[in-house]
């Protein structure tokens, strides 16, 4: 056969091979020497022997940009790189030209559009590389941990623990950032940080993105960095005293080199510390400092994180349209559910209705959302439910990892007069009958007043003595009290026995009628008595023994007590609190969870002799003062009052059970005392203070000729204060019972 010569001629190969013209020939190509036998095309320049080298050049295949790599581009494109195909490769023609050309081997030189250099054939459906090929990438980063959020093409969030909320916060500090890129061979990663809110997170020293190494030259990597929690801007739970909506941010932006595809990119991680938090707000300070408490199961949550409780009392109708009514912040989104304990008294269908199922936006640059809530009241006057739970409002994160306690509010019925009085029984003639129930009496006066039983304290009045005339063996039997009805101070020098009634609302410096009963009063809330009425005990200037617990036992008198009844000694005080103090769960609100606290904490802070004579608050306290025997003496509800100033009794720390299970229900009525730090002369005068903060009760106990002991009440404490007052003062009296 003909020898075809001329190294010139090698294209020649590609229109005999590449062709569908039949040829039948063999041939050699690249020189004269004959062609191998068992071979179609032999390419070589010489011949070789045992089967060595036989050219010093190599085969040169077609050099295309292949565009598309499940289409044969640039073959059937009207122009390279328009993606339009011709007409012959359109509809029902592509796929037998597919497979026709399967085998089709070109050398691409193509390295964009997730193409590589090198030898490519096509398999029919697509474009494949025979070897190894380079790849040029498109510049591209991406994050590898899992938490991080893509915002966009260009942007990562990654959210970092608070270390103030639910969310673990490492003990060790640490955390780690992975980031991908591309391709690293084609030169370095460069990276920035910028502190972007509130100055930017606060990393432990040398962690700082600014430290870690770069530029960056490898792929994947790891960055370590050490970040301090947020304890330093929030260093309370209560979020009323510190800000907890807090967030710190710092941005680090990787920027990619570009190549001859595509441009240089961007890509920016935000690491973002937000604490998360939602709170309950009302109008008053007081209420917003020290209202909520925290408790590590409820009613609601019998396990899990705990939860922040808030109890809020439904006060006497002036202004029923928002008794209930607070204000929500938070910069989570949350869950409201609404559970009815007591029907009848909130609008069950109200509350969820006002509080969407699902509410709430994410903040995360330091800002909150505030929400004013107002559930419906619709209990009526006459219902017999003072002192009942009406309902809980709770809240709980939507988040799958909560980020902050689950809030409860507990709404406690006082807007109404009637309650419970099951159990409560009339007291029988005979004392020896009367066991621990407990029991209605009356006094000289047919006044009504309760008493329960106090275990080795003795029964004790739980209401306060309302008495104005001496009762058979007082020594004064039939004697009435005189009415206090001056604002001198110096009227009531001498050992006059005086008795004013507690009003609901009176004006410094302004006379009153202290002897009519004013509109709204209720017969539990008593009188008040200076020392000589409430004791019958006549002014002895020559007599300062000291009579408290440290001193001698003043003799009993019954004073203004009814029969069978007499003024309690400071000491005998002093055993009733200690009684309650051991015997906390028997008189008290509190829920086992309470209880089971108290008993823990008490284990270790049992009652000291010491507080006996301690002058001031006496009392081991916790979860901000509202576990205490004193908390759980004080009534939950609050006497009636038109001043808005007491307000903050929607706060109450008064947890003492209802009349029928027993309670001792200290009822804040305040006090008619002399003005605090007078000025002059004039200002020396006798005011009521203090309706619905506080009620302050007589013992017999005298501390000088001047003054007395008695117990002070404070709705701002879950303690009892002993301390003395001037015995012309006016003050409640509750009496013990005669053994």
């Amino acid at each position: 056969m003909k020898k075809i010569s001329g190294k010139k001629y090698i294209i020649i190969f590609f229109i005999i091979f590449l062709t569908s013209t039949q040829a039948f020939a063999q041939v050699t190509i690249g020189s004269n020497l004959n062609y191998n036998p068992g071979s179609i095309l032999d390419l070589k320049e010489y011949e070789s022997s045992s089967g060595g080298a036989n050219s010093t050049r190599g085969l040169a295949l077609p050099r295309v940009k292949l565009t598309d790599k499940n289409n044969l581009y640039p073959m059937f494109e009207t122009s390279p790189g328009s993606n339009t195909p011709t007409s012959d490769y359109t509809g029902p023609k592509k796929a037998p030209e597919d497979a026709k050309h399967t085998g089709l081997v070109v050398y691409n030189l193509n390295k964009c559009d997730g193409f590589g250099w090198g030898t490519y054939v096509w398999e029919g459906t697509e474009w494949h590389p025979l070897t190894d090929v380079k790849y040029l990438y498109q510049p591209d980063v991406s994050i590898a941990n899992t938490e991080a959020i893509k915002i966009n093409e260009s942007t990562y969030l990654i959210h970092l623990p608070s270390g103030r909320d639910l969310r673990p916060f490492p003990s060790n500090k640490k955390f780690t950032l992975g980031v991908n890129w591309t391709d690293p061979t084609e030169g370095n990663l460069k990276k920035s940080a910028v502190e972007t809110i509130d100055g930017g997170l606060k990393f432990v020293s040398g962690s700082h993105p600014d430290s870690w190494p770069g530029p960056i030259a490898s792929s994947p990597i790891s960055f370590d960095y050490y970040l301090n929690d947020m304890s330093d801007i929030i260093p309370s739970d209560n979020a009323n005293v510190h800000n907890p909506f807090r967030s710190r941010e710092t941005s680090i932006t990787f920027e990619t080199p570009e190549n001859e595809c595509k441009e240089k990119k961007n890509i920016t991680v935000r690491l973002n510390q937000t604490n998360y938090r939602l709170t309950v707000k009302r109008d008053n300070t007081y209420f917003n400092t020290h209202s909520y408490r925290f408790r590590k199961k409820s009613e609601q949550f019998s396990t899990g994180p705990g939860v922040n409780y808030y109890r809020f009392l439904l006060l006497p109708p002036y202004n029923l349209s928002n008794v209930g009514g607070f204000r929500e912040e938070s910069n989570a989104r949350r869950y409201a559910t609404y559970k009815d304990e007591t029907p009848g008294i909130l609008s069950a269908t109200v509350v969820p209705a006002d509080i969407p199922q699902e509410a709430g936006e994410e903040r995360i640059d330091g800002t909150s959302v505030l929400y004013n809530r107002n559930p419906t009241y619709i209990s009526a006057t006459s219902a017999l439910n003072k002192r009942k739970k009406a309902g809980i409002i709770t809240y709980t994160d939507t988040a799958v990892v909560n980020r902050f306690y689950p809030v409860e509010i507990h709404y406690m019925q006082c807007v109404v007069d009637g309650y419970d009085q099951t159990k409560i029984e009339n007291a029988s003639a005979n004392p020896a009958e009367w066991g621990t129930k407990v029991l209605r009496h009356t006094d000289r006066n047919n006044n009504t007043f309760y008493s329960a039983d106090f275990g080795s304290a003795g029964r004790w009045m739980i209401t306060n003595l309302a008495a104005t005339t001496y009762d058979e063996g007082s020594g004064f039997e039939g004697e009435a009290l005189e009415v206090y009805q001056t604002i001198d101070l110096q009227a009531h020098d001498g050992g006059k026995r005086k008795y004013a009634y507690p009003m609901l609302d009176v004006t410094e410096g302004e006379p009153a009628n202290w002897g009519t009963k004013p509109t709204g009063w209720r017969w539990e809330e008593g009188i008040f008595y200076n020392w000589y009425a409430a004791t019958g005990r006549p002014l002895d200037l020559n007599n300062n023994n000291q009579e408290g617990a440290s001193g001698t036992e003043p003799a009993r008198v019954q004073g203004i007590c009814p029969k069978g009844w007499y003024l309690p000694s400071d000491n005998e005080w002093n055993q009733l609190e200690q009684f309650v103090y051991n015997n906390i769960s028997k008189y008290t609100t509190y829920d086992k969870e309470d209880i089971k606290l108290w008993t823990t904490n008490i284990t270790t802070n049992a009652w000291l002799s010491s507080w006996n004579t301690t002058k001031g608050d006496r009392g081991f306290t916790i979860e901000n003062e509202h576990l205490g025997h004193g908390a759980a003496m004080k009534d939950m509800c609050p006497p009636k009052s038109t001043a808005t100033a007491f307000t903050y009794m929607q706060g109450s720390k008064g947890y003492s059970a209802e009349y029928n299970l027993g309670g001792f229900n200290a009822t804040m009525v305040g006090r008619i005392k002399a003005k605090e730090k007078p000025v002059t002369v004039a200002d020396e005068r006798m005011i009521q203070y203090s309706r619905a903060y506080n009620v302050n009760y007589w013992t017999r106990s005298q501390n000088s000729a001047g003054d007395a002991w008695l117990r002070d009440f404070n709705v701002n404490y879950g303690s009892i204060n002993r301390t003395t007052y001037i015995k012309t003062h006016l003050l409640s009296v509750r009496c013990k019972k005669a053994p």
